[in-house]
């Protein structure tokens, strides 16, 4: 008995469904497996549903026969509607163990199964031999069989022996009408395709033994004018038979055949033994563009014309798809009129490259191309920059796609940016170098947190990643980096390599743990380091640095320990999305790693010693909430002009430093080319954080970036801050408690600061779902000294003007409107924790003198008996009495015993101050101020 393996189900049934995009994708009508029974089949004797069957696929319905001149068939139970379709396909799978005279058919009837008419007798008199095994495809037409909604097939076994015949794996679906059909019932098991290659086609097709195999879910690209080899591997088991043809149809116009001469490609065969022969296949520069078919036919002892359509008698048929694509297979430089890369005259397809288009930059040319700041951004698939040649991207971007085989220079002028993305690789046998300049401070006492988007020495053996460790004056090579001394000099210019220190997963807070790297020391891909200027200028006077190497690109990662923090950097040589960085890394995401979602970043306000107590800066905060600038923290501080300050964007320019840092687990930093975009720092999106921005604003963008979110910005000074910005967000994706990635956690408790009391903690950002009329949102301050204190609004993005904003001080009742006018108080030394908070509407209180006149309620303290007196004349009832400190905690409470129209309270053993006593009547609260001595 022959067997069949389950091969149609995947290698036919499914493809029609997940390569749908190849254009031969068509409608399921029914599609029955069997393995939950008859499904759309009807049950008959002599008719099982078997767990195990030849066909090796689960369950299969087998026909059993052991007596002679038996008839028995399967019927679908439902009338079809076949109305909507010209032609359908009826696919299945077969296993027979037959002898002479056994066969079977399939029927078709268009009257719900009165009357029944034969598609094709799929088997008659045929001996099958153990090992035999079909697959089969059968094209039923409207036009011979008048399609109706009362459609119905039938497969009819007739045998006059013992016999069995086992089914499998029934489609019936929607066909083209395009090409014409095999008849695979001549094929045999012994001559067959058993490999076809073209281009990335690869196909070992083996025997399969139906005769005709529908491989058109296979596809390639190729483009006009293009040669490919053909390969075709048969075999053949006939030494002395007659003759055998191969032959491969190409349908270059497309128009559903294979009817033009120039269609059909023959192949010599050297004997009629197994073989592998090539021909060359040349894309006509007239190809229709788009999926065509091209078709494989081995056919053997056939007299007459052979065709597409011919039946394959004792061979077999293969198709599968081309797709033509207009262009050249390399779009090559040439300049023939200009270095403009986007002059498609300069092109040798008379194209400028897309994202598709693989691209080769020669060395033989006179103008070398140019990216022009004003002009669309480069684009490439692969591009190969040969020895000798050079790309100049001024003020814009090259995106690669796939491979970049960098043997020459690529030329980042301004904030030029190379970004490949994700899948985008740099051959490992690239020779040549980008260069890449970005702005520091010059002033040789103050430090910038920089990262190198290029290096020498490759870390990981992934082809896919370019993580190149190195040394700083390896990538600066146009610095002269002195090793003793503390000062450089611009003039030539040279850099004290003492100043060259790293951060790389130590413990948190603790300045000991920084890392001296000096010019000798290896910094990874993706570490940041530090870097002291050259002169003795003003801190917002600039000194350009151009880095140059292999550029990194792929997934960077490195290792953090639980708690501690890492000073690290963009590696690339382009923006990256701080956004995207936060969540890639957060903990929650199952790629993520362990990070608290804040990023720090340095600016130093004036730069006139090298000492650490004169250091003068702070650090930036960014969230997914948004940036919030450093906190300045004297009034001697500079910057004076409070622009100066940098408020980091959504995206982190070239050689950026930043700190980040762990939680108690530890994990992976990770960077990766899905975070990198073209993002200039004109844009006001990606901000290098130095005290002056030297971009120009004349840089296009490659979009808009705009934040839409309603942002709330707190300034707040007091004598030892001249000032601290928080940042409110309004934003859904959080809620009311601490949410990772979007709230910030000050970097450093100035003497006097203010902050977001949040969780017992001290936050820089905070995100909010709403802003709510009835919502209060927690200040804490902390005054190192009494004195004034001022809070007032910085900006106000996406907010309506409509919208109100006021400073409640829960202490005294009070709320204080602040959107014209800042909140002013005179406070003491302490911190303040619960006294005050950001509100949304006034505060009802009562005010206390119209309660004394209104409602005949006083109070006063009696310093000598150390009582508070209240007298109440009034019916309002007294529901509490609360003594607070000039902080806002609570001393005492008094909620018993409240009836009587003079109360003495005792406050002895306070200290001598200012406090304030809260009434809570049946009406409302009252506060006074007294002074206990």
């Amino acid at each position: 008995m022959g067997y069949i393996k389950n091969i149609i189900k995947i290698t036919v049934v499914a493809c029609f469904f997940i390569h749908a995009g190849f254009g031969y994708g068509q409608t399921t009508i029914i599609e029955d497996d069997f393995e939950s029974g008859y499904g759309n089949w009807n049950a008959v004797e002599r008719a099982t549903i078997v767990d195990a069957s030849p066909l090796n696929s689960g369950r299969a319905v087998l026909f059993d026969n052991d007596n002679g001149n038996q008839s028995f068939s399967i019927t679908t139970v439902n009338n079809l509607d076949l109305t909507p379709y010209t032609s359908v396909d009826f696919i299945f799978d077969f296993s027979a163990d037959f002898n002479n005279n056994d066969g079977f058919t399939l029927q078709f009837s268009n009257d719900g199964g009165s009357t029944w008419i034969d598609v094709r007798v799929l088997v008659n008199n045929l001996n099958f031999i153990n090992g035999d095994f079909f697959a089969y495809k059968v094209k039923v037409r409207s036009s011979d069989f008048n399609f109706t909604t009362a459609s119905k097939f039938r497969i009819q076994c007739d045998v006059k022996n013992a016999t069995k015949l086992y089914l499998d794996n029934i489609l019936i679906r929607e066909s083209s009408d395009d090409y014409c059909e095999q008849d695979p019932g001549n094929s045999n098991k012994d001559d067959y395709i058993s490999k076809v290659q073209f281009n990335t086609i690869n196909k070992n097709s083996g025997n399969i033994n139906s005769g005709y195999s529908d491989f058109t879910y296979i596809s390639t690209d190729v483009f006009l004018n293009d040669s490919h080899d053909l390969t075709v591997t048969i075999n053949l088991n006939k030494p002395n038979s007659k003759k055998y043809n191969l032959y491969a149809w190409f349908d270059w116009n497309k128009d559903g055949n294979f009817n033009n001469t120039d269609e059909r490609e023959s192949f010599e065969l050297s004997d009629k033994s197994p073989q592998t022969v090539t021909k060359s296949i040349t894309i006509p520069s007239n190809a229709a563009i788009g999926n065509i078919r091209m078709r494989i036919m081995l056919i053997w002892n056939f007299n007459g014309e052979i065709t597409a359509c011919t039946d394959a008698n004792g061979g077999e048929v293969e198709d599968y798809t081309i797709n033509i694509i207009n262009g050249c297979s390399i779009n090559s430089w040439t300049g023939a009129v200009s270095s403009d890369w986007n002059n498609p005259v300069n092109w040798s397809c008379g194209t400028v490259p897309t994202i598709t288009t693989n691209v080769l930059i020669p060395a033989s040319v006179t103008n070398y191309p140019e990216i022009a700041a004003a002009d669309a951004g480069g684009l490439a698939n692969d591009i190969e920059i040969e020895n000798g040649a050079t790309l100049t991207v001024f003020d814009n971007s090259i995106e690669v796609d796939g491979t970049l085989l960098l043997n020459g220079v690529v030329d980042l002028e301004g904030e030029g940016q190379l970004i490949q993305k994700d899948g985008s690789i740099l051959d490992d046998a690239s020779t040549g170098y980008i260069t890449r300049s970005q702005q520091g401070t010059a002033n040789l006492y103050s430090y910038n947190y920089w990262g190198s988007p290029v290096g020498v020495t490759k870390e990981s053996g992934d082809i896919s990643i370019s993580d190149y460790s190195y040394t700083v004056p390896a990538v600066l090579p146009s610095v002269t980096f002195l090793t003793s001394g503390y000062n450089g000099s611009s003039s030539p210019l040279s850099l004290a390599d003492y100043w060259i220190w790293k951060f790389a997963d130590r413990p948190a807070g603790n300045y000991s743990e920084w890392q001296h790297m000096r010019s000798s020391g290896e910094i990874k891909a993706g570490e940041g380091f530090t870097m002291k200027g050259t002169t003795t200028g003003d801190v917002s006077t600039l000194q350009n640095y151009t880095f140059r190497g292999l550029p990194n690109n792929g997934a960077i990662s490195l290792a953090v320990s639980g708690g501690n923090e890492y000073l690290v950097a963009n590696p690339y040589p382009s923006a990256i999305d701080g956004f995207q960085f936060i969540n890639d890394n957060n903990p929650s995401n199952p790629e993520g790693s362990l990070l608290t979602g804040t990023l720090y970043f340095w600016q130093q306000f004036k730069g006139t010693s090298h000492n650490l107590a004169d250091y003068e800066g702070g650090y930036a905060t960014l969230t997914l909430s948004g940036g919030s600038p450093a906190a300045v923290a004297s009034i001697g501080d500079l910057p004076d002009d409070l622009t100066k300050l940098k408020t980091p964007g959504q995206y982190i320019p070239v050689a950026q430093g930043f700190f980040t840092s762990s939680d108690a687990d530890g994990g992976k930093i990770k960077f990766n080319n899905g975070q990198r975009f073209f993002v200039p720092e004109s844009s006001g999106s990606s901000i290098f954080m130095k005290s002056s921005n030297s971009k120009s604003k004349t840089v296009s963008t490659a979009k808009e970036y705009q934040d839409v979110r309603p942002k709330f910005r707190l300034g707040f000074k007091a004598p030892q801050i001249k000032h601290r910005q928080l940042l409110l967000t309004i934003d859904e994706k959080t809620t009311n408690a601490v949410d990772w990635g979007y709230d910030g956690e000050m970097n450093g408790v100035l003497a006097d600061d203010m902050y977001w009391a949040l969780d017992n903690k001290k936050y820089v950002i905070q995100g909010l779902p709403d802003a709510n009329i009835d919502r209060e949102i927690p200040l804490g301050i902390k005054m190192s000294k009494a004195g004034l204190a001022i809070i007032q609004i910085d900006a106000l993005e996406n907010v309506d003007e409509s919208v109100e904003l006021y400073i409640k001080d829960e202490l005294l009742g009070t709320t204080t409107k602040i959107n014209n006018t800042p909140f002013e108080i005179e406070l003491e030394a302490g911190e303040y924790t619960n006294r005050f908070s950001l509100v949304f509407k006034q505060n009802k209180t009562l005010d206390i003198e119209d309660e004394i006149l209104k409602n005949g309620l006083f109070v006063y303290v009696n310093n000598i008996a150390q009582e508070l007196r209240i007298n109440n004349t009034t019916n309002v009832e007294l529901l509490a009495v609360n003594l607070y400190n000039n902080l806002g905690q609570e001393l005492r409470v008094w909620t018993k015993n409240l009836e009587d129209t003079q109360l003495v309270l005792p406050v002895n053993n306070l200290a001598t101050g200012m406090y304030v006593v809260q009434l809570k009547t049946s009406t409302g609260a009252i506060t006074k101020k007294v002074i206990i001595k």
